[in-house]
Parts: C-alpha cells; structure tokens; sequence
C-alpha cells in the first residue's frame, strides 16, 4: 500500500507563509526551506513558499480561509514586490541545479548560495547572487558596491543575468583594481 504525501498548509502573513505543527521541521530539513523558529513553526519568505506551492509541497491559505493557487499568490506578492517574478524563476532554476539557496544580506544581493550538499549551520555560503534584468538600467557604481561588499564577506559573486524569455545566464565577477 502506497503512503499517501502529507501536504503542509501554511498561512500568508503579509508576504510570509507560516506553517505550524511538526511538518515544520521535516520540511525544513528536506532542503532548508524557510526559518525555523522552533521544531514547530517555519517561516517561509515569497519565493520558497511559491516553489514549494509549485511542487504540491504546501497549501496557501488567509485569514479567511481562502486558499490560493500558484497564479493567485503570485500576483498578491506581485503587489508588494514588482521583482517577484525573476527573484522566483532565479531561485527555482537554482533549486533545480540541487543548490541549498537562502536570502541574502540586505541590499548587497538577492541570495546566498551553497555547495552542492553544503549543510546549512555546519557550512557557510559560498556565493552571492545578484540578479540583473535583460533591459533594465544597471549603475556600475551599484555593481562595485556589491562586488567589494562580496568580497569583504569572503563571498564569490555571481550575477543572474535573466533575458526577456525568461532565461538565465550566470557570470561570476570578480574586482579588477587598475
């Protein structure tokens, strides 16, 4: 007899997702998902409650009990961040490739990124990610900032570079001092 996939329900609190109960640590510990804040309770920000919506991992419910499909909380988070969309499909295609990938420092850039089979808590990131738009305007004093802010984390830079389709390229970058 085949065991039946237990599915968290999770409760959108602004842009957050908060699941309670014991499935809180089992979810964290199948990829590091989220914050746990106890063996009970787990934090989810936008882009892992959506990957995991996307992967029947989770449900998404209000106060008001309604509950959202994929399209619903994306346009919801859409309305607090215009950036969403590529924040998600970076994180997924990382997600993808078997990478452990967390939030990143402030403004310095959009994730952290693990070694393949890194332990979060044991091991530290190795990179940051920075995500650039195909098209929209980029200062290179920003990408200086980022850069020396990498580096004095001892951080790798990578920037996602995301084109018009949706696709992604990566570029590792690194301080050239003339």
């Amino acid at each position: 007899m085949e065991e039946e996939e237990v599915i968290a329900r999770g409760k959108l609190e602004d842009t957050s997702v908060v699941i309670e109960g014991e499935i809180s640590a089992k979810i964290y510990n199948q990829g590091y998902y989220g914050e746990l804040i106890s063996n009970e309770k787990l934090i989810l920000n936008p882009v892992e409650a959506l990957i995991l919506l996307e992967r029947n991992k989770i449900k998404v419910i209000d106060d008001d009990g309604k509950e959202y499909t994929f399209n619903e909380l994306m346009r919801h988070l859409e309305k607090r961040d215009r950036n969403i969309w590529v924040k998600y499909i970076v994180y997924r295609d990382l997600r993808s490739r078997g990478y452990v990938v967390r939030s990143g420092p402030g403004e310095v850039a959009e994730y952290r990124l693990y070694e393949r089979g890194a332990k979060v808590g044991r091991d530290v990131a190795k990179y940051l990610i920075g995500i650039v738009e195909e098209g929209k305007p980029f200062n290179l004093t920003e990408l200086d900032k980022i850069t020396k802010a990498a580096r004095s984390l001892g951080k790798e830079l990578i920037l996602a570079i995301v084109d018009r389709q949706g696709d992604i390229t990566y570029y590792k970058v690194s301080r050239l001092e003339l």
